[in-house]
């Protein structure tokens, strides 16, 4: 029992580290500032650190601060590329530049042109677009019922809506790298920990959080939060942690379905219906909300709302005729 109760306090104290990470990205976060996050000493946190989430300190700041600003460059053309290095941490163009590279093998603007001309085509290209938009789905449900999965998913469309969405005060679990658990056994655990407590209620809302890109970031270094909704008097203990999710505009859309949509579901979001009505997606990871105590099991139909923060379109100047 207390080497248990060991193990949870260390992956608490770490996962401590990993959210001061992705909250203060522009910041200095040297060794000895994370080591003292954690209440490890700077020599035994870089090896527990590294023991743990399966990247040294400064391997995984670097790496978050790259994905980060990979993303931005998408989501956010207006701004310089110079100032989405500063914001994400990194004291000069030149070091970005060499680290960008390295890391993704091309250079930043290579990168923002590339992806952003693709999303300008795609939003002007009006000929053949029902064709073609048939066959990009039916890429993605090779694998189910690919009529239906095409219907569900247009059907989903069709009725997506732009809502401002409150805050969610939660708790939750994370897979951290190197656990072998499934998404359903951290809502498995959370679902316990909150019957104990008696925080099941009529209100209370269970959602997921996709910390990373899945354009961006390996799999195997992927970070899913599971969530529940608590009180604001609820304090974080051992694995369970507490955050908000802020209030946002979303583009909300229900979804009906097996676990092997839910990639196409946000892919067609991301590709259709955000630049078809004037917006782009926000600086914010996108997450869901179950309905009827649904999960993500492999092979089970379950109900969900699709929530991506959006922005309104910021044209790119340099990609302007």
């Amino acid at each position: 029992m207390a080497d248990e109760k060991s193990l949870q306090e260390y992956k608490a104290r770490l996962q401590k580290v990993i959210d001061h990470v992705e909250k203060n990205i522009a910041d200095k976060l040297s060794l000895d500032t994370l080591a003292e996050v954690s209440c490890f000493s700077p020599y035994h946190f870089h090896r527990v650190f590294h023991a743990f989430v399966g990247e040294a300190p400064g391997e995984f700041v670097n790496r978050i601060r790259l994905e980060k600003a990979a993303s931005r460059l998408i989501t956010s053309p207006a701004e310089g590329i110079a100032q989405i290095a500063f914001e994400c941490g990194f004291a000069s163009s030149s070091s970005f530049a060499r680290a960008f590279r390295v890391h993704f093998g091309c250079s930043a603007s290579d990168w923002r042109v590339g992806r952003l001309e693709e999303l300008m085509n795609r939003k002007s290209r009006n000929e053949n677009r029902g064709r073609q938009e048939t066959f990009a789905m039916s890429r993605y449900c090779a694998d189910m019922d690919s009529k239906s999965a095409i219907e569900r998913i247009e059907e989903m469309l069709s009725k997506t809506e732009i809502k401002l969405m409150p805050s969610f005060h939660v708790a939750f679990i994370t897979r951290q790298h190197g656990d072998s658990e499934r998404i359903e056994k951290l809502f498995d655990k959370l679902r316990r920990w909150a019957g104990m407590k008696g925080l099941l209620t009529e209100e209370t809302r269970f959602l997921g959080i996709e910390l990373n890109n899945p354009k961006v970031t390996a799999p195997d270094k992927s970070r899913y939060y599971a969530c529940v909704t608590v009180p604001t008097d609820i304090a974080p203990e051992q694995e369970i942690g507490i955050t908000n999710i802020a209030a946002s505009r979303c583009a909300t859309a229900h979804f009906e379905g097996a676990q092997n949509e839910i990639a196409p579901a946000y892919d067609e979001l991301f590709r259709k219906f955000l630049p078809e009505n004037g917006y782009q997606p926000a600086d914010m990871p996108a997450y869901e909300i179950y309905y009827d105590n649904s999960r993500k099991i492999p092979g089970k139909k379950f109900s969900l709302d699709l929530c991506v923060p959006v922005e309104n379109w910021k044209p790119c100047q340099s990609l302007e005729p």
